[in-house]
């Protein structure tokens, strides 16, 4: 689908204005519809192009204005927002960990609000657009970006309550440190869902220094929630620690006892210290316990929840980890 620049650049420009994107965000945008660009032949097969933008909180957009010039096409709370632009611009703004990036201490720099990355949206699954998509790897080297497939046959690429059939990633070629923010090409049909999937990382550019910690915290999860993870988890490194994790609980009026589960782990048996903790520990160079876990999810760390934070996990969903859990 060709994209009109003349009625892009308006929202971009507003966009700039109030300081959801820096100035020089929107060139990336702006390039990506430039017959010269190496992945062109993908980009022509899109249906619709998206900006994703991390901030620290939903409340502060100016969702009345953004709403006068398209439309909400999706908000769920309480970290993501999407709205629909003129020019086929779907705009996403979460503050939640998207990208493994997220779950790595120290791998993210840039200050927010700033752009994740960008999306090409490829959702005609015929001939033409499956071999465009298939040949973006081939394109993406002989032009010297890096490229990273998530997804395939039977493997669909989940984003909370979304998902679509493949994607690819490529960063920029001038290697880490380059302006450039990662570009997605996503393959097939979006498909809803009112219920929650998950949400697939975006991966970590290869040539990031930190990416040998990236975790595929989300394919890890759902592998190991169906034999241990589901419910409320709260592992302790004493019965100390048990018991006031217990009090806390108790203090509900609705306590949780048939979900909530208090693990005792002892340094003496590491071999028994489940994924999320060894991944915590190695991130936060640091023990995480105690550390509680919602439906494979770390929402509290080094303490245990508050009263107001065991309200909130015991009646709230749960759809990513906390955003404080890794910092």
């Amino acid at each position: 689908m060709p994209f009109d620049r003349a009625v892009l650049e308006p929202e971009l420009e507003y966009l700039v204005r109030r300081q959801l994107l820096s100035r020089r965000e929107p060139d990336q945008l702006l390039m990506l519809l430039d017959r010269g660009f190496d992945f062109t032949e993908a980009v022509s097969s899109a249906e619709s192009i998206h900006i994703h933008v991390k901030l620290d909180d939903l409340s502060d957009l100016p969702h009345h204005e953004l709403h006068a010039r398209g439309q909400l096409e999706r908000w769920k709370a309480p970290g993501y927002v999407k709205y629909r632009l003129p020019g086929n611009l779907n705009v996403i703004f979460s503050s939640f960990p998207i990208a493994q990036d997220d779950l790595i201490k120290g791998a993210v720099t840039l200050p927010r609000p700033f752009v994740d990355h960008f999306g090409v949206d490829m959702r005609t699954e015929d001939t033409r657009t499956r071999r465009r998509f298939d040949d973006i790897p081939t394109v993406a080297a002989h032009n010297r970006w890096r490229s990273v497939r998530q997804g395939g046959p039977g493997r669909p690429v989940h984003g909370a309550h979304t998902q679509v059939a493949e994607k690819y990633w490529v960063y920029g070629p001038g290697g880490a440190e380059d302006w450039l923010r990662p570009t997605e090409f996503a393959y097939g049909q979006l498909r809803i869902d009112e219920n929650y999937l998950g949400c697939d990382h975006r991966p970590i550019d290869p040539a990031h220094p930190m990416a040998t910690m990236a975790l595929p915290w989300e394919e890890s999860r759902r592998a190991s929630l169906s034999e241990d993870m589901a419910g409320i988890i709260v592992y302790v490194k004493s019965d100390e620690e048990a018991r006031a994790a217990q009090a806390i609980f108790d203090q509900l009026d609705d306590p949780p006892q048939d979900r909530l589960r208090i693990r005792l782990l002892s340094n003496d048996r590491p071999d028994e210290f489940p994924d999320v903790v060894v991944a915590l520990w190695r991130l936060k160079e640091s023990c995480p316990l105690p550390l509680t876990v919602v439906d494979g999810y770390p929402v509290v760390t080094q303490r245990v929840p508050t009263k107001a934070e065991a309200v909130r996990i015991t009646t709230e969903e749960t759809t990513a980890p906390a955003p404080g859990v890794f910092q």
